[in-house]
């Protein structure tokens, strides 16, 4: 598509030279429709050169250029976007205020005289700090003009940059910032988006630990980056390993330091780099438990996406509890004793939580995995159990509205989690904690699916910041966290099917799986960092192995299948 836009461009400015005057009035013409995904033609290689003024440009012509030359340079300050602008104009324009993502744009020069109207379809702004924000909305800004030694040109650029959402896709590059859970025991990804070439992203990465969570998850994470820490020096990289230079870290005790080399080596080293290298002052940083050379293997206690190799699936069969290994739990939930809809595990495998529904009214279950389970909760409904990580509580949400964790240890009813912006939108039917804890994912009222902050202080949990993830879409029946990253949901395709939808925690991105080779709609989830994706479908676990679905074999028999509802990795 943006080589049509090239096309475009260039006719206009062949044909339309002659006229240097601003007209009294224009139809608004359609500049540009673009499409997620659309390619550069037969070519999806081809890189758009943007092109500065040329003499006796109209002023319509001016903005078209003002807004591709902005939209298409990378990391060079916009030096021929600005070209555009009058002297006052470029010295004052805030090129990194933010990018605005749109769709399509119209242009009107009947705005007025020296005015030209410009409308956008918004999708998404992309802050400052790199955090994308969806935001679908309509956008006019009337590009003022004036005659510089005879020529037009913009008088008042609007903060940051317009960038079309194939521009965004080929310019932008998304990467993860990591800072600590509130206990300081596992990293949390804070994804962004910079418009800067590959060499230089090592150094935008380092510069935005430095400054410090998004505003939307600075709530619920913390940072062993000291205050006031600077890059003395550009990252160098030697390949395969990455040396970061920093200033004024002072005093660090050893927690702290394992902690700040942990958030720097996962921020680096999943990037694109096998070791990171960290001095202080010039000189290597002394880390205890490991060599100057450090890698992501150094600091995997950090990872709580990563589950043992041994952790299994649960499934839920006729009200009994079973694992991959086609063979039941020990105790009273592999015996149907708890009639169980529904199971969590947390991730040390140590307990177990489950929902039933019976004797009209919905039952948590709650005890150690394999033993017996006591009754612990009661309610209308009651939401499929979630850990978020760790095995000290299990939540829930009560009767549609009420979110409730449940402590592992006593015997206590649960304590209330204040949540004013869940009941804003309830019923709620499912929600599923993060494996590090710090966000949360809910399914609303029709199905509508958000993503939430998870704010803890030494007194109270409050779950805040609800943001709808793809707001087009609604109906969503199961949800689950596939890393620290992504979700996946069930929600119904334009044929009324459930299909598996995975989407990003920031709303940028989203894909549907077919279902073509399930023997119907699944009807369950369940996903984690580096396991099957595995659907329940028909009372059968299936997987996808590329773009077909498979059945899951029970164990070590090639001849047997796993069956039953509700699959559960642990969480």
């Amino acid at each position: 598509m943006r080589r049509r836009w090239l096309v475009l461009i260039l006719s206009v400015l062949a044909l339309a030279t002659a006229c240097a005057g601003v007209p009294n009035s224009s139809e608004p013409v359609s500049v540009r429709h673009v499409d997620a995904g659309d390619e550069f033609g037969d070519n999806p290689d081809v890189q758009a050169v943007p092109r500065g003024p040329t003499a006796h440009m109209d002023s319509r012509e001016i903005v078209q250029g003002f807004l591709q030359a902005s939209t298409t340079e990378v990391d060079t300050g916009h030096q021929v976007a600005r070209r555009f602008l009058t002297p006052a104009a470029s010295a004052q324009w805030q090129d990194t205020a933010q990018s605005t993502v749109y769709g399509e744009l119209l242009i009107d020069e009947g705005a007025g005289v020296n005015k030209v109207s410009v409308s956008i379809v918004q999708s998404a702004t992309v802050a400052q700090d790199g955090s994308y924000h969806p935001n679908r909305r309509h956008v006019t800004h009337d590009f003022l003009v004036t005659k510089v030694k005879g020529e037009w040109r913009i008088v008042n650029p609007p903060p940051g940059i317009y960038v079309t959402t194939t521009d965004f896709s080929q310019n932008f590059r998304s990467a993860d910032i990591y800072f600590l859970t509130p206990s300081r025991n596992a990293v949390v990804p804070d994804p962004r988006f910079f418009e800067v070439p590959s060499p230089a992203m090592a150094n935008r990465l380092m510069q935005a630990l430095l400054a410090g969570p998004s505003q939307w998850l600075m709530p619920a994470v913390v940072t062993d980056v000291p205050r006031g820490t600077t890059l003395r020096n550009a990252v160098v990289d030697d390949t395969p390993t990455l040396t970061v230079d920093l200033g004024h870290l002072g005093s660090m005790g050893k927690s702290q330091l394992k902690g700040m080399s942990a958030q720097i080596v996962y921020t680096l080293a999943k990037y694109n780099s096998t070791a990171v290298r960290i001095l202080s002052n010039g000189q290597p940083l002394a880390v205890p438990g490991v060599q100057t050379d450090q890698q992501l293997p150094d600091w995997q206690s950090y990872d709580a996406e990563a589950l043992p190799a041994s952790a299994p699936l649960y499934v839920v069969r006729d009200g009994s509890v079973w694992t991959d290994d086609g063979k039941r739990v020990p105790g009273g939930a592999g015996r149907a004793f708890y009639d169980l809809a529904s199971v969590a595990v947390p991730i040390d495998g140590t307990k177990m939580a489950g929902v039933s529904h019976r004797d009209h009214e919905d039952q948590l279950f709650l005890g150690p995995n394999g033993g017996t389970l006591a009754k612990r909760l009661t309610g209308r409904s009651l939401t499929p159990p979630t850990w978020g990580g760790q095995s000290a509580e299990v939540w829930t949400v009560r009767n549609g509205s009420e979110v409730v964790r449940v402590s592992a240890e006593g015997n206590g009813q649960g304590q209330d989690i204040v949540s004013p912006a869940v009941s804003k939108i309830a019923p709620v039917t499912q929600l599923r904690l993060s494996r590090d804890g710090t966000r949360v994912a809910v399914v609303g009222r029709g199905g509508r699916l958000y993503i939430g902050r998870v704010s803890r202080s030494s007194d109270s949990v409050t779950i805040d910041e609800l943001v709808r993830l793809a707001p087009g879409q609604s109906g969503f029946t199961d949800i689950t966290w596939s890393d620290g990253d992504d979700l996946i949901g069930l929600a119904p395709n334009s044929s009324a099917s459930l299909v598996p939808n995975e989407i990003a925690i920031d709303g940028s991105s989203r894909h549907t799986d077919t279902i073509d080779t399930l023997p119907a709609p699944p009807t369950g989830v369940a996903a984690a960092s580096n396991q099957l994706t595995v659907v329940s479908s028909k009372g059968e676990m299936w997987y996808l192995d590329r773009t077909s679905w498979t059945r899951v074999p029970a164990g070590s028999n090639s001849n047997a299948y796993l069956s039953g509802q509700a699959p559960a990795y642990p969480d």
